[in-house]
């Protein structure tokens, strides 16, 4: 491919990033990500330059590889090699970061700094680019930006602008190499103008905490059913062999019974509020 034929084709993923937004967001003005931030950068290793200037370990290196319900970044229980302090000092996160991994093979991996996971110093590890807000915005501009940016519309346009054309690789196996340029200029909806007026944190935590609890209660129904399926499997043996039991097993089971279809009632209502 060509120069001119990648530019040509580097235009045709923005005008279809356009007319997303303009289908999803309606009349919202539209700017680019790099409007609506302090900085974006690249983080340098903070292990690099001179063994001696290498003077400690206090610090945790963060990746959004490694992040918890909240897409938090979590710290990895790891022995770091030392670092230098001043770089550590100079690159340290700080609240409502983001961390953008710019080397990938299926999707572009961004967690949030939110420092309740790390009482030391925290810096990126190599292979991110960061993006940071003013301190007055980050805490609702960070998530803002960071949902946009993890949902579809505006992975597809990360990775599709990433990927080098001319690797030779099948489409499973190439590498993503996004810039910091591009992901700079990604057009991004004006969330300025509703911030102030409809702040996102209490929502999106709530919605965060909704996920996290219906998913820890499908875990406990599936193995619930299992639990449940298992005596299936085993009531004759269970009728031949401890008939004595029988019926401690019944009002067990139909204990469990009634209180399952109390669930069930409790789940088929709250399915309509969902």
């Amino acid at each position: 491919m060509t120069e001119e034929e990648n530019q040509e084709r580097l235009r045709g993923l923005k005008e279809e990033l356009l007319n997303s937004l303009k289908k999803e967001y309606g009349n919202i003005p539209v700017t680019t990500l790099e409007s609506l931030t302090k900085e974006i950068k690249l983080i340098p290793s903070v292990r690099s330059g001179h063994e001696e200037k290498r003077d400690t370990t206090n610090y945790c290196e963060l990746s959004p590889t490694k992040l918890n319900e909240y897409d938090e970044l979590l710290v990895q229980e790891r022995e770091l090699g030392p670092a230098n302090s001043r770089l550590v000092e100079k690159y340290s996160l700080v609240y409502g970061d983001l961390l953008v991994s710019y080397r990938g093979y299926r999707n572009i991996l961004i967690g949030r700094f939110a420092k309740k996971e790390c009482n030391r110093p925290a810096v990126a590890a190599v292979s991110n680019i960061l993006i940071r807000f003013e301190e007055e915005t980050s805490e609702s501009l960070s998530l803002l930006v960071h949902k946009y940016l993890t949902d579809g519309p505006a992975q597809h346009y990360l990775r599709s602008g990433a990927v080098n054309p001319d690797d030779g690789r099948d489409r499973f196996h190439r590498r993503y190499l996004l810039s910091k340029e591009y992901l700079a200029n990604i057009p991004i909806p004006d969330f300025r103008v509703l911030m102030q007026e409809n702040p996102i944190d209490k929502l999106y935590y709530t919605q965060k905490d909704l996920l996290a609890t219906i998913m820890h209660l499908y875990s406990t129904i599936s193995k619930m059913r299992t639990n449940i399926m298992k005596k299936d499997e085993s009531l004759l043996q269970v009728y031949l062999k401890n008939n004595s039991a029988l019926p401690e097993t019944l009002h067990q089971n139909k204990k469990l019974l009634e209180q399952l279809k109390l669930l069930e009632k409790q789940a088929e209502r709250l399915l309509d509020e969902s």
